[in-house]
């Protein structure tokens, strides 16, 4: 029986119940008096995601080389896995988009928090730090972990499910799925956890660097452009937008999909891409591939808990304070 599709969910598990433990000890020191700023709050995340990983590959005594692939990239693959990021961005907004219909655009609540700060301290750490830590969590142990069993496609569907659900809000949570999935297929065509550690650190140093020159244009203009979206980017806006990112995101997925087989050709792994999407052989000698399905029970029950935060977190504690009159 495959011992570790049931290792990697309780991780999985494990980690969501430390990072949810965790704002409930942040708001008891802040009552003591003891605050933390933003980029100390951005450091707690991280290391909160990284430590435990660590952990479990040392209490499993895992093999890093096999679950994790280090392998030095090609100059070459390097600029392609850059091209096909650059590539998959208008699609990623248009699922951002999409699921701003629904509900709020969190990322601009967790933005306002940057302005102010250096913009190379924010770059270093939510550009590079943040993906690092990431990528080595969910593309390389969950990932790493659950492909193991033979099914390498569903583990990447399966891991992107739990790396957009611990975002724990719809907007991201839609947005980081398709990147997970993404990024996982970078993984298999490169053969290395840096072709998806380079891919969301492009994503976010973009995004981060876009931040900062939008807010400084328009501070100088004496406008707040927090406020400007929010007030502006109505339904109809977002109707606008998602109509022309449809239209671009067929023409550069399209080209992603010749960048990514370029990347799989240039590394030499096009057997390891196909083999992605053909059921395994199972060989009964072998102690990775048995019948434990890839999602098990803990995983259900961390799914489950970040589906009510997600969904319902906001209401039953406004039911509450409404049933304790607060």
């Amino acid at each position: 029986m495959n011992k570790t599709n049931k290792r990697v969910n309780a991780f999985f598990l494990s980690i969501l119940l430390i990072n949810l433990g965790a704002p409930v000890l942040l708001s008891f020191l802040a009552s003591g008096g003891v605050k933390m700023g933003t980029m100390m709050s951005l450091v707690l995340t991280q290391l909160l995601i990284l430590v435990p990983s660590l952990v479990f590959l040392l209490i499993f005594r895992c093999d890093i080389s096999e679950w994790i692939p280090f392998k030095k990239l090609k100059a070459g693959t390097v600029l392609l896995i850059i091209l096909f990021t650059f590539l998959i961005m208008p699609f990623i907004s248009l699922i951002n988009v999409i699921s701003q219909l629904f509900t709020e655009n969190e990322v601009i609540g967790i933005s306002e928090g940057f302005v102010g700060i250096s913009p190379v301290i924010v770059i270093v750490m939510v550009g590079f730090i943040g993906p690092f830590c990431e990528e080595f969590t969910f593309r390389g142990l969950i990932f790493g972990g659950l492909k193991r069993s033979g099914y390498v496609f569903a583990a990447a569907v399966i891991s992107a499910i739990f790396f957009g659900l611990m975002h724990l809000n719809l907007n991201q949570m839609c947005y980081a799925l398709v990147m997970g999935v993404l990024f996982s297929m970078l993984v298999e065509a490169s053969g290395s956890i840096w072709a998806s550690i380079i891919a969301h650190a492009v994503i976010n140093t973009w995004n981060i660097a876009q931040l900062y020159i939008v807010e400084n244009v328009y501070s100088k203009l004496g406008m707040d452009v927090f406020d400007m979206v929010e007030d502006t980017f109505d339904t109809d806006m977002k109707l606008g937008m998602i109509g022309i990112l449809a239209a671009v995101s067929a023409v550069t997925m399209l080209l992603a999909a010749g960048a990514f087989i370029g990347i799989y050709e240039h590394e030499g792994r096009k057997e390891q891409v196909t083999a992605m999407f053909c059921r395994p052989e199972v060989s009964v000698d072998d102690d990775e591939k048995g019948s434990t399905p890839l999602v098990t029970f803990c995983g259900y029950v961390a799914m489950l808990i970040c589906l009510f935060v997600i969904f319902f977190l906001d209401k039953a504690v406004a039911y509450y304070n409404t049933v304790m009159g607060k």
